[in-house]
């Protein structure tokens, strides 16, 4: 019984080879090939798209308080940012201007 399943599927096989084989011999494949499934990028998007598969990610509302959390201090970093900006300009210009 093995080999009869093993005949089978080479015949599958060998039919898709003959299916495939004019745009396997073509130029676009064969550029394809050359480039970009041959390039070192290939393997670092696999294995990104294997990762992603593996993430367990958060529920919608874990999502919103995080987001929100973030906007948060942005906001907040961004405002004390400009008072300080504001302050030491301010400053200079009593130190240097006088």
């Amino acid at each position: 019984m093995g080999k009869r399943v093993k005949k089978v599927g080479s015949k599958i096989g060998g039919g898709l080879a003959r299916v495939t084989a004019p745009v396997r011999n073509s130029k676009v494949w064969k550029f394809l090939r050359r480039t970009i499934l041959r390039s070192p990028f290939r393997g670092y998007f696999v294995s990104s798209f294997k990762e992603l598969r593996k993430v367990e990610w958060p529920d919608r509302k874990t999502s919103w308080k995080l987001t929100l959390t973030v906007i948060l201090f942005s906001t907040v970093f961004a405002v004390l940012t400009t008072s300080l900006d504001y302050g030491f300009e301010k400053l200079a210009k009593q130190i240097f201007l006088k």
